[in-house]
């Protein structure tokens, strides 16, 4: 009777033993993962926000574009929190928020103290799958002075749940950042056309030894938005700014440098002013070859070696006189970069 006994007493034992493993393999956790989409570059773009009565505002500008990303549940999102900053000398502040998926509108929300909070969404992501978003808001108050706005979903702003047969608890993690969106309500649109060129051929050096001139051209175009905008000297190095960059990397080099560009001959009029080259009238544009040449050799003397590029980072405008202000998203953008060249 005896070892009846404890032989039951060790089946019931192995049997809470195997519910208890069994219980801990079907406790399933989800996650839910935050991204940058990989196929959206993290590069600064601008807008000129002279829409309105006001002609200082702009609606459903895209700022952001994310992915969430379900793993081992089903998970159901609830809440998504955006954060914006901003900085810069202008006065542009999104105002309200929306949330698409790609043609379709989610939700819209207000902007807060600097944050927006999508509610009661109820949208589904699938286990191991994902979904792709994107955030757009309403620009108002933009000035001439630029306003550098960015946008940011953090896993510790969404709410949700994980389901696969039942409700499990979801640990997000991850976060989407968004470039600069430079704003203004007056300024350039800048584009490039074509790719920059960059070419080396051999002079004769201040010293009377020989040595490599660098060549570098872009074709910028160049479209007024909000007003009438000034362009400045042919002296392109006070209106045009350029980085050179060496082995991918920009460098600061002392060396003999030059830069300049052409006039255009028609779309633009006189600045009336020694200190511009001419006026773009509002929604012209224009087309203006832009040259930067430097010489392979620092001022010292000494031969650069390795490979080298040009990039157009920034430009200057006025749209009265006595003041000048800087577009200089490009700045750290490959699209405004030539291509290496070998010295």
């Amino acid at each position: 009777m005896k070892n009846l006994l404890s032989a039951s007493a060790l089946l019931i034992s192995l049997s809470l033993v195997g519910c208890a493993t069994s219980s801990k393999q079907e406790s399933v956790e989800g996650s839910l993962v935050v991204t940058s989409l990989s196929s959206k570059p993290a590069i600064a773009t601008s807008v000129i926000a002279d829409q309105g009565s006001t002609m200082n505002e702009m609606d459903k500008v895209h700022v952001l574009d994310f992915a969430l990303s379900a793993k081992r549940t089903h998970v159901q999102v609830d809440e998504i929190s955006v954060s914006f900053s901003n900085r810069g000398s202008g006065r542009a502040i999104p105002t309200i928020a929306f949330l698409y998926e790609g043609a379709n509108q989610i939700e819209a929300a207000t902007v807060n103290k600097g944050v927006a909070v999508f509610k009661d969404l109820d949208f589904v992501v699938e286990k191991n799958g994902s979904r792709f978003l994107h955030i757009r808001m309403d620009v108002r108050n933009a000035t001439v002075s630029e306003t550098v706005i960015t946008a940011d979903v953090r896993s510790a702003g969404i709410k949700a749940t994980g389901f696969d047969k039942k409700l499990v608890p979801v640990v997000v993690s991850g976060s989407a950042l968004s470039p600069g969106l430079y704003v203004r309500n007056v300024g350039p649109i800048l584009d490039l056309v074509g790719q920059p060129s960059i070419t080396v051929s051999r002079s004769q050096s201040r010293d009377g030894s020989s040595s490599s001139i660098v060549s570098a051209r872009f074709m910028v175009r160049i479209k007024a938005k909000g007003d009438d905008i000034l362009i400045g000297t042919q002296s392109a190095k006070g209106t045009f700014g350029f980085n050179i960059y060496e082995n991918g990397v920009p460098k600061t080099l002392s060396v003999p440098l030059s830069a300049s560009f052409v006039i255009p001959t028609s779309g633009v009029s006189s600045a009336n002013s020694q200190d511009f080259a001419f006026k773009l009238p509002e929604n012209k544009e224009a087309i203006i070859p832009v040259d930067f040449v430097f010489e392979a050799k620092t001022l010292d003397g000494k031969s650069l070696a390795g490979n080298y590029s040009v990039e157009l980072d920034s430009v200057r405008f006025s749209v009265i006189p006595d003041t000048t202000h800087v577009v200089n998203h490009m700045a750290g953008n490959p699209s405004w970069r030539t291509p290496q060249i070998s010295l």
